[in-house]
């Protein structure tokens, strides 16, 4: 390609030359012509007319054809210098189709190469890509499709309308419950065949406007293997029913109740022993006699059977549990008899217990690892940046991480991220994400061309992608993140967004403001061509960074949580809290609560940008509401009190009074939030040391009057609210939306 480019570049100029001589040899030919003629006029004019006409023609013929020949010089110079611009273009336009084709080229053959189907559309739903593995997928050439509606081709009939009324959405409000997520769906194919496949949408912003790229994978084998599965799973229950223990029979009519000698032995009777209905049921636990007595009077009245897990309690005395199963004998509609087996499953209810509790232990034991080696607590206070976060896991061991990282004086970087999965598998896929992360930044920080410089967040993400996407691809895995670096000095926040949940950043004023993903998830492409954005971060901002577990958790109304209910909720929170774990405590409370049932991990950062120093200055800790906090409490107190100017008799019985306060929370407080912690503010206003100690719980509302009380006899604290009143100069207990602040005044001199 290059060398034939190469020879079709070299005859321009020699043909350049060639145009030159032509255009020279033209303008000397005009001037001859126009000697010969000048010539020949005045020796026409020396024989018809005299001297002094020739004399007075002559000087007039020079000038025309001196004018002629500078005319032809400036057309030949002009028609030069064109000619010369016209290669250039001509050279510019080759090298910009050159660049276009290399560029075409690398996305062509990353599409190309691609083992699931890839889709491009533009906002209308017109397609623009459509790689070879979607080709073999839905049976369409990719001339077919290009540039006509995706709707028309592979999506079912059926699914049409809301597919464009969610496209339609999508362009009015830039919300979608979609994109950014996997999800599995049915596609139409070329032969009218309805294939279920495994869906991914990642929305790219470019300059001819925003489109939309979809990975689909073909889960038909999948889905046979699990119905394959279901069905040898049914058969061998069926002959689990065939071949029971024991049996028994029961005549409809004459309510007759025959037991086999199997199903004797089970209860612990002699043989020839025959039970009543009833009696039979009154060897089941009380708890499942309910259960029993309710199968059988349907199978009696319309012959549906049964197959029970239940415990029973022999004649002996033996708790077992068994398997009782039933069906029916019908004659004209009507059941005539029930006959059925029971089986002794003691020993392996035994085992399903035990492994039950080992799995337990399995991922408590993870799950303390993870808490204690794998995830470092988030600072409640860093760089005039207040923090709170919150993690919960689906099944006892988190697949989400959050990491803090203090990057330099003035910057400190968050990392949230949501690995795809559940359980122990993705726990550690999580550690090793954040253990990537430390050792790709401390390779850039090594790496640096000046010591100290930070690497970019874009660099780090990209670095962290070239190392872990081989390994995410070959485990048929992804990861979304969000990197987050905050500049307390230049007071702005920089992203990079990979397919994980748009933080959400909510300023003083009110308004709020996503910030975009501007990649898909870590595992995904292979291209690492990463980039980064940037916003002013002002005083009092808040930060929310949270995974799609808190969207995706279901309410007891049947409808997710979602993303417009969770905005309206922060919004709501942000504007009645002024500390980060109370907006974080009451979205948990408010989206959360015990009626919700969580479908994955759940992660909640709350950051709020709190400047050390001017008005808005304080210091702040947070504590989990048990006595083991105490020491930390009193340590944080007294220190912020001696460093506020304040005696140090005063700070001690400020410190007393902040102690019996936090124990009258722990052990009398109700509706506490589990796992909410409380938060401890200490800031000055007006002259005045202000102490907060805030909480989520019922409103307490103080005794008007509190008895007197000697302090001297009672050294040793335990004066309850009469020392909080007496430490401080003024108390105030409030309460907004269900969050307690005590509220301690302390002046200062």
């Amino acid at each position: 390609m290059e060398n034939r480019s190469a020879q079709t570049k070299k005859p321009s100029l020699p043909r350049l030359r060639q145009l030159l001589l032509l255009a020279w040899l033209i303008t000397g030919l005009v001037g001859a012509l126009t000697a010969a003629f000048m010539a020949y006029e005045i020796y026409a004019l020396s024989v018809q007319q005299s001297v002094q006409e020739v004399q007075r023609i002559g000087p007039q013929l020079l000038a025309f054809m001196s004018m002629t020949c500078l005319a032809l010089a400036a057309g030949t110079i002009a028609l030069r210098r064109a000619l010369l611009s016209k290669e250039k273009m001509r050279g510019e336009l080759l090298r910009a189709e050159t660049a276009t084709r290399t560029s075409a080229g690398r996305k062509l053959a990353l599409m190309q190469s691609s083992l699931d189907g890839i889709v491009s559309i533009d906002a209308n739903g017109l397609l623009l890509d459509f790689n070879a593995a979607a080709e073999r997928m839905f049976g369409y050439a990719e001339s077919e499709v290009l540039g006509r509606p995706m709707h028309d081709f592979l999506i079912p009939a059926q699914h049409r309308a809301a597919h464009q009324a969610g496209l339609h959405r999508y362009r009015l409000s830039g919300v979608s419950t979609l994109l950014n997520r996997r999800i599995e769906v049915e596609a139409l194919c070329a032969d009218g065949r309805h294939i279920p496949v495994e869906l991914t949408i990642v929305p790219v912003k470019t300059e001819a406007g925003e489109i939309f790229t979809a990975t689909l994978r073909d889960i038909s084998e999948r889905i046979k293997s699990e119905q394959a599965l279901r069905a040898s799973r049914d058969l061998l229950d069926k002959t689990g029913r065939i071949g029971g223990v024991g049996g028994w029979e029961f005549d409809v009519q004459s309510h007759d109740l025959r037991w086999t000698e199997e199903t004797l032995r089970i209860h612990d009777l002699e043989p020839g022993q025959q039970p009543t209905l009833q009696e039979a049921i009154e060897f089941f636990a009380p708890e499942a006699q309910a259960q029993l007595r309710q199968a059988m009077q349907l199978s009696i009245a319309r012959g549906e059977g049964f197959d029970l897990e239940l415990p029973l309690i022999t004649a002996k005395g033996r708790k077992l549990w068994v398997r009782a199963v039933s069906r029916a004998d019908m004659q004209d509609g009507r059941p005539v008899r029930l006959s059925g087996a029971i089986q002794d499953i003691t020993a392996r209810r035994r085992v399903e217990a035990e492994l039950a509790a080992a799995r337990q232990r399995e991922l408590q034991v993870g799950a303390r690892i993870q808490q204690t080696l794998l995830m470092t607590p988030t600072p409640a206070q860093l760089q005039g940046l207040q923090i709170s976060s919150f993690s919960q896991a689906s099944q006892g061991i988190d697949g989400d991480f959050v990491e803090v990282i203090q990057m330099g004086e003035h910057c400190v970087d968050l990392i949230a991220g949501d690995v795809m999965g559940k359980g122990l598998a993705a726990a550690m896929m999580g550690a090793g994400a954040k253990l990537q992360f430390s050792r790709s930044i401390a390779e850039l920080l090594t790496h640096a061309r000046t010591p100290g410089d930070l690497p970019r967040p874009a660099a780090v993400v990209a670095a962290v992608h070239r190392a872990m996407t081989p390994a995410l691809q070959s485990l048929d895995a992804f990861v979304t993140l969000c990197y987050l670096r905050i500049d307390t000095e230049r007071q702005t926040v920089t992203w990079v967004g990979c397919g994980h949940e748009e933080t959400l950043l909510v300023g003083r004023d009110g308004g709020s403001h996503a910030l975009p993903n501007q990649h898909p998830p870590l595992g995904v492409l292979d291209a690492a061509d990463y980039v980064q954005d940037e916003r002013p971060l002002g005083p009092g901002d808040v930060l929310f960074m949270y995974s799609d577990g808190v969207t995706d958790a279901m309410r007891a109304d049947g409808e997710r949580v979602g993303h417009q209910r969770m905005h309206a909720a922060l919004l709501r929170q942000v504007a009645l809290h002024q500390t980060p774990a109370a907006v974080l405590n009451t979205l948990r409370r408010d989206l959360l609560g015990p009626s919700v049932q969580m479908q994955d991990d759940v992660t909640m950062v709350v950051v709020k940008n709190q400047p050390q120093s001017g008005a808005l200055a304080c210091a702040r800790i947070e504590l989990p509401l048990a006595l083991a906090s105490l020491r930390p409490l009193r340590e944080f107190v007294l220190a912020q009190a001696l460093s506020s100017g304040i005696e140090e008799v005063a700070a001690g019985l400020l410190e007393v009074a902040c102690v019996e306060a936090f124990t009258n929370v722990v052990r009398h407080a109700r509706g506490l939030l589990p796992e909410a912690r409380a938060e401890i503010m200490v800031s000055q206003e007006s002259g005045e040391l202000l102490l907060d100690l805030v909480y989520l719980g019922d409103c307490f509302e103080p005794p008007e009057e509190l008895p007197e009380t000697d302090f001297g006899e009672f050294p040793e604290g335990g004066f309850g609210l009469s020392i909080i009143r007496g430490a401080s100069d003024r108390v105030e207990y409030l309460h907004v939306d269900g969050v307690n602040t005590l509220r301690l005044h302390k002046r200062l001199h």
